[in-house]
């Protein structure tokens, strides 16, 4: 938590609320945590990982109950494929396989 100044809030103890845009990485728990209740041990810092799955403009956002509220968006570009598989149909014995 940074006060007018940018600097961190040491004794900050509210409770943050965290979103994003990304929908499919909330629903692979990828997003960020729902909230986080910050202690004096945080020094008004917390850190947590986030990977978004979805290419182009996302948005995280932290909001707290006292009206308290901050976003940041960042571009997603895909990266290069590591790795490509292709599954051929089934196949029974002694059934020809159809031809393409």
């Amino acid at each position: 938590m940074l006060d007018d100044h940018g600097k961190s809030v040491a004794g900050y103890t509210g409770t943050v609320n965290f979103s994003d845009s990304d929908a499919p990485a909330q629903a692979a728990g990828d997003g960020p945590p729902l909230q986080h209740t910050f202690t004096s041990a945080d020094n008004g810092a917390f850190k947590f990982p986030v990977t978004f799955l979805t290419s182009g403009a996302q948005a995280l956002t932290a909001s707290d109950n006292g009206g308290l509220m901050a976003s940041v968006t960042a571009t997603v570009n895909p990266g290069a494929a590591v790795q490509f598989s292709v599954d051929p149909p089934p196949v029974e014995v002694g059934v020809a396989a159809p031809s393409r």
